[in-house]
């Protein structure tokens, strides 16, 4: 048994927890059932900002949203919010990621 997502649903759109994981081969997202947190991976290492970069332009072409990064800027773990996504999108979005 594993923990919720970690979701924060409103009315404008979700804040979606994240674990970063720069250096991947290929990009890709999956819940982690141990934290909550949606497990993302990038190929871009984590230098000048070039892994945060990636990890939203990654996100936005996921959601076709442009996804904002409102904490974690220098930390694995992240909080992205997904403007006009509602939180059973996001579930089905990462199912099929």
């Amino acid at each position: 048994m594993g923990t919720a997502p970690d979701i924060e649903e409103g009315d404008d759109g979700c804040l979606v927890a994240i674990h970063a994981v720069p250096g991947a081969d290929t990009p890709s997202a999956a819940w982690d059932p141990w934290t909550g947190s949606l497990r993302v991976r990038v190929a871009a290492r984590a230098v000048k900002g070039k892994a945060n970069a990636a990890l939203v332009s990654f996100l936005s072409e996921l959601f076709g949203v442009k996804v904002s990064l409102v904490a974690g800027v220098t930390s694995r773990r992240k909080r992205v919010f997904l403007p006009g996504v509602s939180r059973d999108r996001v579930l089905t979005v990462v199912g099929e990621a």
